[in-house]
C-alpha cells in the first residue's frame, strides 16, 4: 500500500514537471500573429487604364496614379442633396465623353474644386484648355470628363477619356501640345516635369435611373528650373 502511494506520488510529479515543460515550450515558440499587409496600391482602376493607353514614350512623359484629394472631390461632386444636385445636370450631358468647362453651368463643380484645393502648390485650375508650354511656373490641370454610364468596361471609359470627340480628350489637350503623339515620335528636350492623377465615379440620375461615369484627371506641370 506504501509502495502504491509512492508510485502514485513520483507519477503526479512527473506529470506536473511534463506540463510545466511543455508550457515553457509554448512561451518560446509561439509566434505573434501579424495582421495580413494591406496591398493599399496607388494605382486606382482608371488610372491603370489610361496608362494602358499610352505609348511608351507617351507614359515616360506622363502616366497616372490614385489620388486621395481627387477621390474626395468625385464624392462630393456625386452627393445630391436640397442644397446641391448636380448630377442631373452632368448625367445628362454625358451620352458622348464631355469635358466640363469650368464656371458657367458647372460653376457648383469649379467652386467644390477651388475649395477641394484651396492653398494646395501649384494651384489646380479647373480648364477645357490644352496645357501651357511657354512659362517657367509649376501648374496643375484638372480636366473633369463625363462619359456614358453604360460603359462597363474601364478600359472602354479611358479610350473615351483619352481620345474624346471634337478634339476634347487627354491626347489633345496634353500630350499632342507635348508633341509626343505616337509611337514614332522623336522626344525633344523638355522644359517640363509631369505628373498625373486619375479617379472616377459613378452617379445616377434621381429621375430617369440614367448614369455617367465622372472622371476627374489631375496634371501636374513642374517646370525643370523649379523642380
Amino acid at each position: 500500500m506504501k509502495l502504491k502511494k509512492i508510485a502514485s506520488l513520483m507519477l503526479a510529479g512527473v506529470m506536473a514537471v511534463s506540463m510545466l515543460a511543455a508550457c515553457g515550450d509554448n512561451s518560446s515558440t509561439t509566434t505573434p500573429v501579424v495582421p495580413p499587409v494591406d496591398d493599399d496600391t496607388t494605382t486606382s482602376a482608371i488610372s491603370a487604364a489610361l496608362n494602358d493607353q499610352l505609348f511608351s514614350k507617351q507614359a515616360d512623359l506622363l502616366s497616372f496614379e490614385s489620388n486621395s484629394k481627387l477621390a474626395s472631390l468625385l464624392d462630393r461632386i456625386a452627393e445630391d442633396d436640397e442644397d446641391f444636385e448636380i448630377r442631373d445636370n452632368l448625367v445628362s450631358g454625358a451620352a458622348r465623353p464631355t469635358l466640363l468647362a469650368p464656371g458657367g453651368v458647372n460653376a457648383d463643380i469649379t467652386n467644390i474644386v477651388n475649395a477641394a484645393f484651396n492653398g494646395t502648390n501649384p494651384a489646380v485650375t479647373m480648364t477645357n484648355a490644352d496645357i501651357l508650354v511657354n512659362h517657367d511656373d509649376n501648374r496643375a490641370y484638372l480636366y473633369v470628363y463625363t462619359v456614358d454610364g453604360s460603359m462597363q468596361d474601364v478600359d472602354q471609359i479611358a479610350r473615351a477619356v483619352m481620345n474624346g470627340v471634337f478634339g476634347n480628350g487627354l491626347q489633345d489637350h496634353v500630350y499632342e501640345v507635348a508633341g509626343i503623339v505616337d509611337g514614332g515620335t522623336i522626344p525633344q528636350p523638355m522644359d517640363y516635369e509631369y505628373k498625373g492623377y486619375a479617379e472616377m465615379v459613378k452617379i445616377t440620375n434621381d429621375n430617369s435611373s440614367d448614369t455617367a461615369w465622372v472622371v476627374a484627371v489631375l496634371v501636374e506641370q513642374h517646370a525643370v528650373s523649379n523642380t
